[in-house]
């Protein structure tokens, strides 16, 4: 087994190091991307050395590759998120709509005069109108 050295840089400085021994170039990159994922973005560099053999760093095409594929994974992730999250408001603003037109009707099925604009800022519930009530 190979002794490898992952150097953790910030700002052109170096941050952190973790020393550790792996069986090939493969497996010492594949620790060294799991210190990485701990780092959660903190490290904005890094470098594996073998001894004086440089093994690769965050320069390197492969890695840029790999960050390139990860921007488009995250992309479509956002992309998906961000759906779910309008079919999401749209289905509770339809919600909000229905139960409203179902308490009117009930409201007017006894003869009852639903609440509007003024009535409800009369007994302190915010309207469009008068938002600003503080105790809302």
């Amino acid at each position: 087994m190979a002794s490898y050295r992952l150097y953790l840089q910030q700002h052109d400085r170096i941050v952190g190091r973790q020393d550790f021994s792996a069986e090939n170039d493969e497996a010492a990159r594949a620790a060294a991307a799991l210190v990485l994922e701990a780092c959660n973005g903190q490290c904005h560099g890094w470098e594996l050395w073998d001894g004086s053999r440089l093994v690769g760093d965050n320069l390197t095409a492969e890695f840029q590759a790999l960050k390139a594929r990860t921007m488009v994974v995250d992309t479509e992730w956002m992309k998906t998120a961000l759906e779910r999250s309008r079919k999401s408001a749209a289905r509770a603003s339809a919600s909000v709509q229905e139960t409203a037109a179902y308490i009117e009707e009930r409201l007017l099925e006894q003869g009852r005069r639903p609440w509007h604009g003024a009535h409800f800022a009369q007994r302190g519930f915010a309207t469009r109108s008068n938002r600003s009530l503080s105790h809302c």
